[in-house]
Formats: C-alpha cells, sequence, structure tokens
C-alpha cells in the first residue's frame, strides 16, 4: 500500500451517526454553510445555512454547480486555482462573491475540500462556506472614509503636519511646499524646529 492510498483511507472507526448529527447541526447553529458535489462538481447535499447564504432554498441549489452562482469573470481564476488544489491534494482557501436569489452580491469565504476515491479519482469536494458580507462592507467603508480623510488634508489650503516623539516630523501636506518652497518629502524626517523663525523654538 502506498502512502498516497493509506492517507487517503479513513484512520479508525467511522464516527456514530449521532456525532454526525451533532456536527451538522452546530454547523447549521453558527451560519456555517456545508455542500457536497458530485465528481462535476454539481451539488448533491446543503445544508440550510448554505442555501441561506445564497438567499435561497437547498432544493434550488441541488445539481447545480458553483459557477452558477458567482460572477462570471471569476469562474476563470477560480477554476485555475481549484485545478492546482486538485493536482496537490490540497483544501482550497478563498473569497469569492456570490450572487444572491435577488440579484445581490454576497462576498463568501470558502474552503474547499477535494474527494477522492480509493483508485485517486476525483469524485466530488465539501464545500464550506461563511458570508463575510458585512465584514467586506465595513473593510470598504473605512478605506472609503480614510481616503475622504486623505484628500481633504492633502488639499487643505493651511498646514498640516504630524511629528514622532522625537520631534522630527513624519508627515507634512502639500501646502508645505507654497509657504517654505520644500517639497514635503524634503522636509519628512527632519526636526520641526529647523523650519521655526528664529524666536519661535521655545
Amino acid at each position: 500500500m502506498d502512502s498516497d492510498e493509506t492517507a487517503r483511507r479513513p484512520h479508525g472507526p467511522s464516527p456514530p451517526a449521532e456525532v454526525c448529527r451533532s456536527l451538522l447541526e452546530a454547523l447549521e447553529r453558527s451560519g456555517v454553510g456545508l455542500a457536497l458535489t458530485d465528481a462535476q462538481d454539481r451539488f448533491v447535499y446543503l445544508n440550510e445555512a448554505h442555501a441561506r447564504i445564497y438567499g435561497r432554498g437547498a432544493d434550488d441549489l441541488l445539481g447545480k454547480t458553483w459557477r452558477e452562482l458567482v460572477p462570471p469573470e471569476t469562474i476563470a481564476p477560480h477554476e485555475e486555482a481549484w485545478r492546482r488544489s486538485l493536482e496537490r491534494r490540497e483544501v482550497l482557501y478563498a473569497e469569492v462573491p456570490g450572487y444572491r436569489a435577488d440579484g445581490s452580491v454576497g462576498h463568501h469565504q470558502l474552503a474547499d475540500v477535494p474527494l477522492f476515491d480509493q483508485s485517486g479519482a476525483y469524485v466530488g469536494h465539501v464545500c464550506i462556506v461563511q458570508d463575510i458580507t458585512e465584514r467586506v462592507r465595513a473593510e470598504e467603508a473605512r478605506r472609503a472614509s480614510e481616503e475622504r480623510f486623505r484628500d481633504l488634508v492633502e488639499n487643505a489650503g493651511d498646514l498640516i503636519w504630524s511629528i514622532d516623539e522625537s520631534g522630527r516630523i513624519t508627515y507634512v501636506n502639500p501646502t508645505v511646499e507654497r509657504l517654505i518652497g520644500l517639497a514635503p518629502e524634503e522636509v519628512i524626517g527632519h526636526h520641526f524646529a529647523e523650519f521655526l523663525a528664529p524666536g519661535e523654538e521655545e
């Protein structure tokens, strides 16, 4: 028996049915989606949490593939990543947008676990999915807020600067060039006292 075959075979007895049910119930309560596909990547099982993430019923997704749930431009790069995972027999971790039933797009964090039979042939995969839409939106809102603040500071008519504990300038907006004739990069790193008029040091 080769090492690959040994790795594919389960170790020890299969867990009791009640343990499997408990695990599925725990996933359901946590909101984590779980799906099982066949060798053509068609869904043959989905828990309700998985279906809810896509705004659908589980029966609506049976027989479909993940390709029908994502924006077309994401299919090719995800297929390429999946191909590499299959070659290496590795779990694929990815963040992929997905269509909900109402046409809106959510953001999902996936773990796709490939499954192989005793001969080494691909027979499908387990997909574990979490909805991270709110987290992504919060990050996008934070970045937009930072960009608005940066634009405000960069275009302010007043001189705005920051210094570190030693008094050295760590940031200065472009207004400095208009006021003292030096570009920001010529000022950053210098001690602020170098740019004070005589008698202003105190």
